[in-house]
């Protein structure tokens, strides 16, 4: 997830990424990070990295889940939530 959120904030700058990457035990998930474009950059960063921190408290446990907080928003699922294009 700290690559998407890498992407989002400082690769991409669009403020939203998805992906698909390695999980615990080799298993595959896809996840989804999205800022509102009120915020700036960096406080999109931080935003992100303070929702993912509520992780553990709420998700740890989940194979598919989602935090939606005013600002920001992560998600992670083990089905692909976006189509490639191309």
């Amino acid at each position: 997830m700290q690559s998407l959120i890498r992407k989002a904030t400082v690769e991409s700058k669009t403020f939203w990424a998805v992906e698909e990457f390695e999980w615990i035990d080799n298993e595959k998930r896809y996840g989804w990070v999205q800022c509102d474009r009120v915020i700036e950059n960096d406080e999109c960063g931080e935003c992100l990295h303070a929702t993912l921190d509520i992780f553990p408290e709420c998700c740890s446990t989940n194979v598919q889940w989602a935090i939606f907080g005013p600002s920001c928003s992560i998600r992670m699922d083990d089905q692909n939530l976006y189509q490639n294009s191309g």
